[in-house]
């Protein structure tokens, strides 16, 4: 007995010369119908039910035939720039493998090639690259918009083994990818890859997105201290998104902002809408004056009592202030190298800003001290206190002699790691409080191998 065969579901399933076929008839036998039915009604009159279900018919195919034909070009498009990534991945290759075998000819004949043409140099200009990240892009979007494949928790090839084609590697199989921030495993078209190649499902991507829009100190949005870039991750975010993102990238990029001093507006205004030292809201059209970001006025701006007694406080206090945003900033624990919410370093004794040496590291211009004795101890006692929970104190000389020769050991461990980069850590049972976020953790905590500061998940990777 034959098989029977299942019938097309969609317009997917179907060669493209049936579906523009399709179309086409379906729109002929529609014009057909309505050209028959014209001249048979009063002149003015409304369109009956089945002359209104025509035109919407018409209109639906039209609208067909249009989205029909975007994804014939769409596909085309795709199709060449898969094949064309190929092809400049291998003249890429080429001409690093020739650039290479050039200078070790060179530097074995005594002639040794000059800085310039190093080994492993980058190839010349006009010669593309595909990162892999690219690649792995493309090769979504292939099986989204071109194959139309989603085959689910299939397993197949293990990500990073060698290279193939992008038009195999769009039909076959794929192994489920696990989000880093939930844990939970989707189908590959449906994570994000960061440039630290950890990968986030579209929900945790968005959440990450909203969130830094929320709280600057995780502006821009960054996995291992890699910013995630907007351009490569259009196709994981909702339209609303993109736009407020893309908003709130000109906002946190200002130096010395100014918001709409109305308390019932607060909106910020950009420097597009600056003339002569007035911004104008866009949201309720009022003016704030640039300079004090009071209300606009003529002359010099007027005392501000309110604000000079703010400062007076930082000063008695011993507070900062940031250059770039103004924020007031207090330090807690740690040295005096301050990085504001807004990203600007600097210090906090005397408020000069860290600049960018000759190696591209932000560097210290003061010659103030590095940290106080004071907090460091205290630093250290806290530390301590972490697996001494339970000790007490006693007229003991050896457990006297311990504990000082603990905090002398914590002690000189902060100064040597004060500029920590927070690259091993280590888990510990909760319940444990994080230290940049303030939320407790119930479960566990992240803790420094070198500066011993606490964690949570979210902080770990896409704060420090």
């Amino acid at each position: 007995m034959t098989a029977i065969e299942r019938p097309p579901t969609s317009l997917g399933d179907i060669d493209e010369e049936s579906v523009a076929l399709i179309l086409e008839l379906q729109r002929q036998d529609g014009e057909l119908l309505g050209s028959a039915a014209k001249g048979k009604q009063l002149e003015g009159s409304a369109l009956s039910d089945s002359e209104m279900a025509l035109n919407l018919h018409l209109e639906e195919l039209s609208m067909a035939s249009v989205s029909f034909s975007d994804h014939k070009i769409a596909k085309s498009i795709q199709t060449a720039i898969r094949e064309d990534a190929d092809t400049l991945k291998k003249l890429s290759d080429e001409e690093l493998m020739a650039t290479q075998d050039r200078n070790l000819s060179l530097e074995l004949s005594g002639n040794p090639a000059s800085k310039s043409e190093d080994v492993g140099a980058a190839p010349p200009e006009g010669v593309g690259i595909v990162e892999d990240g690219d690649a792995e892009l493309i090769e979504k979007m292939t099986c989204i918009y071109v194959t139309g494949e989603h085959d689910g928790l299939q397993e197949g090839s293990v990500a990073g083994q060698e290279a193939e084609g992008s038009a195999w590697a769009a039909s076959r199989p794929h192994r489920p990818r696990e989000c880093i921030s939930c844990g939970d495993r989707y189908h590959f078209t449906d994570v994000s890859r960061a440039p630290c190649q950890h990968e986030y499902c579209r929900q945790c991507l968005r959440q990450l997105f909203e969130g830094s829009m929320l709280d600057e100190s995780m502006f821009p949005p960054r996995c291992c201290k890699r910013p995630l870039p907007l351009d490569k991750n259009l196709l994981f975010l909702p339209e609303e998104v993109v736009k407020t993102f893309r908003e709130k990238a000109v906002e946190f990029s200002t130096p010395n902002r100014t918001y709409c001093h109305r308390t019932g507006c607060l909106a910020f205004i950009p420097p597009s809408r600056y003339v002569n030292g007035v911004a104008h809201c866009r949201d309720c059209a009022a003016s704030t004056c640039v300079s004090c970001k009071g209300i606009s006025h003529k002359g010099d701006c007027p005392h501000d009592e309110s604000l000079q007694q703010v400062i007076d406080l930082a000063r008695s206090e011993g507070w900062q202030r940031c250059q770039n945003c103004w924020t007031m900033v207090e330090l807690g624990t740690g040295c005096y190298h301050m990085t504001c919410r807004c990203g600007s370093q600097f210090c906090y004794l005397c408020g000069t800003p860290y600049v960018l040496n000759y190696r591209g590291i932000l560097a210290k211009q003061c010659h103030c001290a590095e940290w106080d004795e004071h907090r460091l101890l205290e630093r250290a006692e806290e530390i301590d206190g972490r697996d001494h929970v339970d000790q007490v104190l006693v007229d003991d000389v050896a457990v006297a002699n311990a504990h000082a020769e603990r905090i002398n050991r914590i002690m000189q461990n902060l100064r040597e790691n004060h500029e920590c980069d927070h690259l091993r850590w280590r888990g510990r049972p909760g319940p444990r409080e994080c230290e940049e976020c303030g939320d407790e953790m119930p479960l566990f905590i992240y803790e420094c191998r070198q500066c011993n500061i606490m964690a949570c998940r979210r902080c770990r990777y896409n704060r420090l």
